[in-house]
């Protein structure tokens, strides 16, 4: 079987192949193939390139924007850090 993490966004038209787990966070393109398992909060291009620093990458230049103790405490919870 396969396993989907949570919080995890898979585009239209991409195939997951058996087996394959992907990590909590992860974004899958539209039209990727997902031949192998996918990081948590990587992101996996339609070519199957994977980027490792993805959506958590973002989510901590957005948060230090912010600026926010009580927000940082609660994604650092969320992410299990």
């Amino acid at each position: 079987g396969v396993r989907i993490g949570r919080y995890v966004f898979i585009g239209s038209g991409a195939l997951i192949l058996p087996g394959v787990e992907i990590g909590d966070g992860a974004l899958i393109s539209a039209k990727a193939v997902v031949e192998r398992n996918v990081a948590p909060f990587s992101l996996l291009t339609r070519s199957g390139k994977e980027i490792k620093k993805g959506a958590r990458h973002l989510d901590r230049i957005n948060l230090n924007k912010l600026n926010d103790p009580k927000l940082e405490n609660w994604y650092e919870e969320w992410q299990g850090e």
